[in-house]
């Protein structure tokens, strides 16, 4: 087995994060199972010029290359990391890595690079005597970092915006939004802050559309806020503002400061007040000061009037006055009417006094009525009137009329006695004058008939001639059939036909000119009767779908074996006229060949689509000459646009006159690509594009490094104007007096020499800030700036004295909202002091206020802003090192506003002490001449 690198002292993380800057972060993730140990290179090109009359030559390093890095992992598919670097080579996407060359914790530092990079190529080693490997070839896009440093502390500041630890090798990092769990801070000015002052905490992610953070100020009164992904910020009270604003459970409402206030606001009474207003329960309404009128009020009696009024259930209705017109009220009898009025149960209906009525109401007969009317069972039908209505009521035959219509019991028949079996003869049965001659005989077998015809018809059946002439005879075979036609069509097989020279099948349609026939030739297939001609075998059915040998090809897709094209012939015509692919050859003398060559060609023609005639719509035609010179043409849309392309090989010599660069398709320039190439291996090319765009015509020349997947552009237009579109990292190049130079990858920076203070001019995102334009001098920094800050807020910063005639701030009531008067102003103007000071930068004096002040008692007139700092020396990829450091500043606009307001307040005091001074005045003018009346 080989041996397994351990990488004891070298590791590699990745981040996702390009824009990352720290070196220890949360977000590096180290590649497991490192293989080999990744190997680093920087080069510089140097340039040597010779100076005139000067025995030395000058050195100048040039533009700086980074190698491509090799990254060796003992591969195993499910490794995360592993996958991980699978996913970004599969999507080509761009990513960061840090190489720990060594990690000496002891001495507390560390050898590290940082690039930001693609996956150019991967390739899988292995076998069963070694370890499976994966190697993958890291393309460096940019160079972070390169340089020993120190290990930072393990809280790691200057992870997610936290800010920088002190170090200026861990600039401050802050993205939009965080993308890990982090510290966090949003600044007074961010319109996602809700305090109006700086606010630091705590942002996690989970995933959701917003973080979820929680905040504390950092200046002024402690105040906390959170918020989640569904809910906007919230103000979480401290446990004193919860005291001072709420009341305490424990305290049981005993903290509240007006009782009086409290219950009016509940809309309850005191318990006095209760007590004075209402009655108490226990007492049992002692407390009414007035029964008669409570009684009224409720609609009750009293006892005595309840009494009085109403029967008591006691009584058992003794106490009714007049049972008699109870009775009638409740619609009832008396007993005694009762009695006189019903029948009685007792009585068992004895006390009926109209039986006969009460019969016939019941609609029953009395004793003596069903005794007459009815045949009384124990008779047994003796008693009815008329027995011979009753037996033919009944259908019965009287004992009379039974033995003179039904035969009596006998025990013999003719004298025979019927106890064994009876011989009945001719006589017995009426026969003994009948003689035998007239009878068949069965030994006859119907010979002794004396009518056979009439025999016949009687049994329905006929004679054998008839038969014969009726039916078919087996030993026939079926030639006694009279129409042979008919039969076939009656048993189904009138589609089968036969003649001397062929079998035929028809389909069952009659109308139908297919038939399949079978000649003793063994020719056989599909005819079609109305052109007398055969079918071809579709090619779904495994045939060709083709009657000839061409329409074969053309069907089945089969090119044709070298046709020879008749002299004379426009070969261009004839290959969509022949309609099929294949080899072809013609002599010299044909019309449309390649210009170029003599003698015989051969020429192979691939149909790629046919139209809907069949004819060939777009296709290639590829020709070479017996000087073995070979040539391409293009069909398109039956066309042949482009004429003869010659294919050029690698041992031809190329010249090229009236070179031509053609826009061929709407999706194209016309362009040129030169390859160098080396053992058969591409190593470069240079491009040519002539473009045509907006109306203006453009050139651009490209170089691309095959290799190490590089390329440059360089173009210009037709009215002079020139773009590098990607970064000329070289020396400056020239025009005129001044120069022009691009020195970030990321925004672009113009730097005019040649004046008496060079000055530049910054625009794009440069060093993290979100969008900038920027304009200074090359000694002496930035002069002003405009942005877009992160939180989509524009800012323009001057570094300087401004001098202008106004300046004016829109404040029409129509754009503002939320509307208040500032409150306490003159507590909030004895806060702010006014000074004189100099500028720590230039040493100018001034007079102001302190923002800090201003923030502590007006939040809203205090902002905030960003100074960069110009760093000595910028990184290998050109870029400045800047620091980033944020002051207070201050809106006086807002401290007018406080002003103005301030001046209110005391204009109303001062009102108010001129009348307390006037009735002061009054008060003493009438003392006085109280006294001087005495």
């Amino acid at each position: 087995m080989a041996d397994i690198f351990n990488g004891k002292d070298v590791k590699v993380y990745y981040n996702d994060d390009t824009g990352n800057r720290a070196v220890i972060t949360g977000g590096n993730i180290q590649i497991n199972e490192l293989a080999a140990y990744p190997s680093f290179s920087m080069g510089t090109e140097v340039q040597k010029i010779e100076t005139y009359n000067d025995e030395y030559s000058n050195a100048i390093e040039g533009q700086k290359t980074v190698d491509n890095v090799t990254l060796v992992v003992n591969y195993i598919p499910t490794d995360p990391t592993h996958e991980y670097l699978d996913k970004k080579y599969d999507n080509q996407e761009e990513f960061q890595i840090t190489i720990f060359v060594n990690e000496n914790n002891e001495a507390g530092r560390l050898e590290s690079v940082m690039l930001n990079g693609v996956l150019g190529s991967r390739m899988l080693n292995g076998d069963k005597d070694s370890v499976v490997t994966m190697t993958y070839d890291f393309v460096p896009t940019e160079v972070i970092s390169y340089a020993p440093r120190d290990i930072p502390p393990v809280l790691r500041r200057g992870d997610f915006g936290v800010g920088s630890d002190g170090s200026i090798d861990y600039p401050q990092y802050q993205p939009d939004q965080a993308t890990g769990n982090a510290f966090v801070k949003i600044s007074a000015s961010d319109i996602d802050n809700p305090s109006g002052v700086d606010l630091m905490g705590i942002e996690l992610v989970d995933q959701q559309a917003e973080n979820t953070n929680i905040m504390m100020t950092t200046t002024g009164d402690l105040r906390l806020y959170a918020r989640n992904a569904t809910t906007p910020w919230t103000r979480l009270y401290t446990s004193g503002e919860a005291d001072t604003r709420y009341l305490i459970k424990s305290n049981n409402l005993s903290d509240l400061t007006n009782f009086e206030s409290a219950r009016s606001n509940l809309s309850v009474y005191s318990k006095s007040e209760t007590d004075n207003k209402f009655m108490i329960g226990p007492n049992n309404l002692s407390e009414l000061t007035n029964v008669v009128v409570a009684r009224q009020k409720l609609e009750v009696y009293s006892q005595s009037e309840t009494d009085a009024k109403f029967l008591q259930a006691a009584n058992n209705l003794s106490d009714i006055v007049d049972t008699a017109i109870a009775r009638t009220n409740l619609g009832i009898n008396s007993t005694l009417e009762n009695d006189a009025k019903y029948l009685q149960v007792e009585n068992n209906l004895s006390d009926v006094k109209d039986v006969a009525t009460a019969r016939t109401n019941l609609g029953i007969n009395s004793t003596i009525e069903n005794d007459a009317k009815y045949l009384q069972v124990s008779n047994n039908l003796s008693d009815v009137s008329d027995a011979a209505a009753a037996r033919t009521n009944i259908s019965v035959y009287s004992k009379a009329e039974s033995d003179a219509t039904y035969v009596p019991k006998t025990t013999t028949v003719n004298g025979h006695a019927l106890d064994s079996n009876v011989t009945v003869s001719k006589a017995d049965v009426g026969l003994g004058s009948v003689t035998d001659d007239p009878q068949l005989k069965i030994s006859a077998n119907l010979s002794d008939l004396s009518n056979v015809a009439k025999a016949r018809t009687n049994l329905g059946i006929n004679s054998t001639i008839e038969n014969d002439a009726k039916y078919l005879q087996v030993s026939n075979n079926l030639s006694d059939v009279a129409d042979v036609d008919t039969v076939k069509q009656n048993i189904g097989l009138d589609r089968f036909k036969q003649s001397p020279s062929e079998t035929m099948i028809y389909p069952s349609s009659g109308q139908n000119p297919y038939r399949i026939t079978i000649r003793p030739n063994g020719d056989w297939g599909t005819w079609r009767d109305d052109t007398g001609t055969w079918e071809p075998l579709k090619i779904v059915a495994g045939g060709t779908g083709a009657t000839n040998k061409k329409d074969a090809r053309l069907n089945l897709n089969i090119p044709a074996a070298y046709k020879i094209i008749p002299d004379g012939t426009n070969i261009l015509g004839w290959f969509i006229e022949n309609n099929e692919s294949g080899f072809f050859s013609s002599g010299e003398n044909v019309i449309n060949k390649p210009a170029e060559g003599h003698g015989w060609w051969t020429y192979n023609f691939k149909i790629h689509l046919r139209n809907q005639e069949g004819k060939p719509e777009f296709g290639v035609v590829e020709a070479t000459s017996a000087a073995n010179i070979m040539y391409i043409i293009v069909l398109t849309n039956g066309q042949w646009p482009h004429g003869w392309f010659k294919i050029v090989r690698e041992n031809d010599n190329v010249q090229l006159r009236d070179l031509k660069l053609t826009q061929y398709d709407t999706g194209f320039s016309g362009h040129l690509e030169l390859y160098n190439i080396q053992n058969n291996n591409p190593k470069g090319l240079t491009q040519l594009y002539n473009e045509f765009q907006d109306g203006v015509l453009k050139t651009t020349i490209r170089t691309v490094n095959l290799e190490k997947d590089r390329n440059w552009y360089l173009q210009w237009d037709e009215n002079g104007s020139l773009w590098n579109i990607q970064n000329i990292l070289s020396n400056d190049l020239y025009f005129g007096p001044h120069s022009v130079r691009k020195l970030h990858t990321r925004h672009g920076t113009l730097l005019v020499d040649g004046t008496a203070t060079p000055y530049y001019y910054t625009f794009g995102n440069p060093d993290g800030r979100r969008s900038v334009t920027e304009f200074g001098t090359v000694e002496d920094g930035w002069i002003f700036y405009g942005q877009v800050n992160r939180d989509l807020s524009k800012q323009l910063d001057v570094n300087g004295v401004v001098n202008a005639s106004a300046f004016n701030q829109a404040s029409d009531r129509d754009l503002k909202e939320n509307i208040e008067v500032i409150s306490n102003a003159i507590d909030r103007v004895r806060a702010i002091g006014g000074y004189t000071y100099t500028l720590k930068e230039n040493g100018m004096p001034h007079a102001g206020v302190i923002a800090q002040e201003v923030r502590d008692v007006l939040p809203e007139a205090s902002g905030s802003f960003t100074k960069y700092v110009d760093l000595p020396g910028p990184t290998q990829d050109g870029t400045p090192l800047r620091e980033e450091e944020r002051f207070y500043s201050v809106d006086y606009a807002g401290i007018t506003a406080l002003l103005v307001q301030a001046f209110k307040e005391m204009d109303e005091k001062i009102t108010k002490l001129e009348e307390q001074q006037k009735q002061i005045d009054e008060l003493k003018e009438l003392v006085q001449k109280l006294l001087d009346n005495k």
